[in-house]
């Protein structure tokens, strides 16, 4: 919030607009190149050391596989949408997963080992550095490059607080026998990580295309500032709540009363942060300035959107705990295929709030799944 506080008076919707078309070209990337280390090391018995050295040369040979495919869609993009700046700003986007394959694994301990302290103290350090780096270089050149410029430090710096935080030291060494058992669980992962990258964007593929990068930069901070706040709860909740729900799998009965305490909690905590936007939606225009204004009327059909979001994640989590992988599988597959037919027609007719109200109608339409599938797996 404080980052856009800034920017949004420095920089246009326009320029916001083109920036989240440059994060759809990394995101697609790295979703459709998923590699299944982090979910081995958190679900095996084994200690890290056991993957830690083949899990980092995965992760290298991944990021600059994402780098080549960003350069390869920077093209397909600057046509798609018409906007020749995308060409270079993608191209320069491309280093940021190559640097970032460089991070220590060992990180994924801390998530193991319900270290969330130790863990959140690291990805600060991520995000503060990239919030600096953002401001200061946008203040100096006013150009919407400052913001991949600083996602490229930023990453530069996480992969040398990866190595400063951890006594384990990966090396250059890749055994077939332990590739084989973490790239077997990216079969159905990266279908999973691939489907949820485009349930969570696909609206900016869309919105990008029906309303300009004018109309996506509208959409993109009325987003950060409501409907993504409310979903970082849920992810943040489920990304704790994952190694928990799975040492508790074999506990059915109390498994379950977990999800519904977790998945309740949540719900209203991501209530209470939205109040402020629910109760005065105009607080967008006095936090990021008067240009701003025309971004209103999207503010609770946002907010009530990332509620159920943060649901979704919730009981994602429970059922990635349980390896049923499938439902999350069909859930967001269910999630993409509404949202793609629900905000291209609603968008056509009724322009950036027809597609908006088309994204959260998809969400709606697919609940009775969420219900099915926790269902199903409470009868086990």
């Amino acid at each position: 919030m404080f980052k856009l506080m800034i920017l949004a008076r420095i920089l246009s919707p326009a320029d916001f607009g083109l920036f989240s078309l440059v994060t759809i070209s990394l995101g697609i990337a790295e979703a459709t190149t998923e590699t299944g280390v982090n979910y081995t090391i958190i679900n095996s018995k084994q200690s890290i050391k056991y993957f830690l050295n083949t899990a980092w040369v995965i992760a290298i040979v991944r990021g600059f596989v994402i780098g080549l495919l960003m350069l390869l869609s920077a093209f397909a993009l600057a046509r798609f949408y018409n906007e020749e700046r995308l060409l270079f700003l993608i191209s320069l986007a491309s280093l940021v997963p190559v640097i970032k394959g460089f991070i220590n694994p060992a990180i994924v301990t801390l998530r193991k080992e319900l270290d969330f302290f130790k863990e959140s103290s690291y990805h600060l350090v991520r995000i503060v550095s990239e919030m600096v780096l953002a401001v200061t270089i946008t203040l100096i050149t006013r150009d919407i490059s400052a913001l991949i410029i600083a996602m490229i430090g930023a990453a530069c710096i996480e992969v040398l607080v990866s190595f400063i935080f951890f006594n384990y030291r990966p090396t250059f060494q890749y055994l077939h026998s332990r590739g084989s058992i973490i790239l077997s669980n990216a079969k159905g992962l990266s279908f999973t990580a691939l489907f949820s990258y485009l349930n969570e964007n696909l609206d900016n593929i869309i919105i990008g295309k029906i309303a300009s990068p004018y109309g996506l930069g509208l959409y993109h901070n009325s987003y950060s500032l409501t409907h993504k706040i409310t979903h970082e709860f849920g992810k943040s909740a489920a990304h704790g709540t994952f190694p928990i729900f799975s040492k508790m799998a074999n506990q059915s009965q109390r498994l379950q009363t977990a999800v519904i305490k977790s998945t309740a909690s949540t719900f209203g905590l991501s209530v209470l942060v939205s109040l402020p936007f629910l109760i005065w939606p105009q607080m967008i225009v006095f936090l990021l300035g008067d240009q701003w204004i025309e971004a209103v009327p999207l503010i609770r059909i946002l907010i009530f959107g990332g509620l159920l979001h943060a649901v979704a994640s919730m009981l994602y989590s429970y059922f990635m705990a349980l390896e049923a992988i499938n439902l999350v599988n069909l859930h967001l597959s269910a999630s993409v295929i509404g949202m793609f037919i629900c905000a291209i027609i609603l968008g056509n007719y009724f322009g950036l709030a027809g597609a908006v109200w088309g994204v959260v109608l998809s969400r709606v339409l697919t609940l009775p799944i969420l219900g099915w599938g926790t269902w199903k797996l409470w009868q086990k």
